[in-house]
């Protein structure tokens, strides 16, 4: 869902300071009443009322880590996933999961295949 235009916040707080019944302003812009009161309360506060972009989570791996998860596997070749989240452990005091090394390791295509032993 995309966020309503600055435009459009604009004119609910103008509307609202003519008509100071957030139902009624509600009705005639057709949002809810929450997001009225939000709007007049930003406004009245001196703050903003652009929508505010959000950013998405932060990573706890981050690319620095990219080189030091290459050489760690380059080490560890047979290491299971478990394995490499207590050797980053280990190494740099920072816990993650396992599903984090796993996305981690799918984002740098690093695959865990391990030699079988010929007969």
């Amino acid at each position: 869902m995309r966020a309503y235009s600055l435009d459009l916040r604009e004119r609910v707080v103008a509307a609202y300071q003519d008509t100071p019944v957030i139902a009624q302003v509600a009705r005639t812009f057709r949002l809810s009443e929450s997001a009225v009161r939000s709007y007049v309360r930003a406004h009245a506060a001196g703050q903003p009322l652009a929508p505010v972009r959000h950013k998405g989570r932060v990573r706890i791996l981050g690319e620095a880590s990219h080189a030091v998860l290459r050489a760690q596997v380059e080490q560890y070749p047979d290491a299971t996933l478990a394995k490499h989240v207590e050797y980053y452990f280990e190494q740099h005091g920072v816990r993650v999961s396992i599903k984090t090394m796993d996305r981690m390791f799918e984002r740098l295509s690093i695959t865990r295949k391990k030699d079988r032993p010929r007969h």
